[in-house]
């Protein structure tokens, strides 16, 4: 099922629809740490991963009808949420909070080469804006390879719902 999401999302970037994209690359990263996690299986991490098919549906209709797919803000956090990743070893020496601050110039000064560029050369630097499009000729094949994956996460969801202890 992540990687009919990761594909969803390459698609969606590729043809710049930045809501289907992000939403899918959520979903995508649940779907991951959920394999790694300890508790694969619950109703709310269900409800949720539905929820996201759902919400890719509709985003999909709204591109079906050209018009740009709304953002679904609360359900990026709640899959951002749903396998939290594990705790790494807190056996590491602690930094004081002035040890951090002290050291963050210099390490940012050597990521650089040593150099900080003036205030004044970094507000003269024009970054180009671009414009985004539809590709017209990429769009069609978009909804028709985003209807067959939504279908296939939608069954894989159902086979999950069917046998939660199945990890393909």
């Amino acid at each position: 099922m992540y990687r009919a999401a990761h594909t969803l999302a390459g698609i969606a970037g590729t043809v710049g629809i930045p809501a289907i994209n992000c939403l899918s690359h959520a979903l995508e990263r649940a779907l991951v740490r959920r394999n790694q996690a300890a508790q694969r299986d619950s109703l709310e991490a269900f409800e949720t991963v539905r929820q996201a098919i759902a919400a890719h549906a509709l985003m999909l209709a709204d591109v079906a009808r050209e018009h740009e797919p709304e953002e679904f803000p609360a359900l990026l956090d709640e899959l951002g949420t749903l396998y939290p990743e594990p705790l790494v070893d807190q056996q590491a020496v602690p930094v004081q909070a002035d040890d951090r601050e002290e050291a963050a110039p210099a390490v940012q000064a050597a990521a650089i080469g040593g150099t900080e560029p003036a205030a004044s050369e970094a507000a003269a630097v024009d970054v180009p804006q671009l414009q985004d499009e539809l590709d017209e000729q990429l769009l069609p094949l978009f909804l028709e390879e985003a209807l067959d994956l939504n279908q296939n996460i939608a069954a894989q969801l159902h086979a999950w719902r069917n046998n939660p202890a199945d990890t393909e």
